[in-house]
């Protein structure tokens, strides 16, 4: 685009080449609990701090922009085209990596030590859905698994969180007591936040994501 601003004595140009998005912002909400069993789709066994980039299989906009991959997260989060393993969770937004995420219950995660991470996709177009399910899968420091997900529906745009189980047998872990959940922009300078490090986020519960 080029800016000119024209003053009495000559006339000032600036330039500057970059792509004008619309500026897409979320709000979130309660919805019934119904959870999807993924443990039919793709099983994933991640190491600790693992990760795996899968194709989505469904048209989906996050932030604005149509997305063709993800990359699963053992910490409990997703990113598109975001890096870091991330052990430790942080308050949304932050420009530190990783940026660009889905973070159903971003936490110190391990899946080596028990579980799996399930993608499975269903549908048709333009009706699909992408599930990615963290199943049976422990805390670093807990004695219990963990089992959640992220839905990602094509025809809304919808991201929803469920929340089979999150309880990890220790109360300063639980619940959402040590974890990040929400949604953050590609540049890490907008977000929106659910929970940071409180018990707030119970089990047969469930939380949606929709444009603002």
């Amino acid at each position: 685009t080029l800016v000119a601003v024209h003053a009495s004595f000559g006339t000032v140009s600036a330039s500057r080449t970059g792509e004008i998005r619309q500026r897409v912002m979320y709000r979130h909400e309660a919805v019934a609990f119904q959870w999807i069993d993924a443990t039919a789709g793709t099983a994933y066994t991640l190491a600790d701090e693992g990760s795996v980039t899968v194709p989505l299989g469904l048209d989906f906009s996050f932030y604005g922009i149509p997305r063709s991959s993800v990359t699963v997260h053992a910490n409990g989060f997703i990113t598109f085209g975001g890096s870091g393993a991330a052990s430790v969770n942080i308050a949304l937004p932050d420009p530190e990596l990783p940026n660009d995420m889905i973070a159903p219950y971003w936490d110190d995660l391990n899946p080596a030590a028990g579980g799996n991470v399930y993608v499975l996709l269903e549908g048709t177009a333009p009706q699909r859905r992408l599930t990615i399910a963290w199943v049976n899968v422990p805390h670093s420091g807990g004695t219990n698994p963990a089992s959640f997900e992220a839905i990602l529906y094509e025809s809304s745009g919808d991201i929803v969180f469920q929340y089979q189980d999150v309880d990890f047998g220790d109360s300063s872990l639980s619940f959402g007591a040590n974890a990040t959940v929400g949604l953050e922009n590609p540049d890490g300078l907008d977000a929106t936040l659910y929970s940071f490090n409180q018990p707030v986020v119970q089990n047969g519960t469930a939380r949606r994501f929709i444009t603002a």
